[in-house]
């Protein structure tokens, strides 16, 4: 008995994009016109999301700074500047 082409569609993403992102945990049919799946989408990505070891951890510096610079490169806003190593600057 044949899948529902959708079922299929989905499976088929599903296996292509776990080889190359293994991180990936689901594929689902969301519909932005009827919002059609995205309680289940928001569901699944919280349940995602506390399953991985970093959540609750501290936003490490390098990912700060990496931040800025996107701003800065989106907006033209001179960075602002933040020691990667905590206490005065080395003299």
């Amino acid at each position: 008995m044949a899948q529902n082409p959708l079922v299929e569609m989905l499976e088929g993403i599903k296996r292509r994009y776990r080889r190359r992102f293994p991180d990936v945990v689901d594929v689902m049919a969301v519909s932005c016109k009827s919002k059609k799946g995205v309680r289940e989408l928001q569901q699944r990505i919280v349940e995602a999301a506390e399953k991985k070891r970093y959540v609750g951890q501290e936003v490490p510096p390098t990912w700060v700074i990496l931040s800025r610079h996107i701003i800065h490169m989106q907006t033209k806003q001179p960075p602002l500047m933040v020691p990667l190593c905590p206490g005065p600057p080395p003299t």
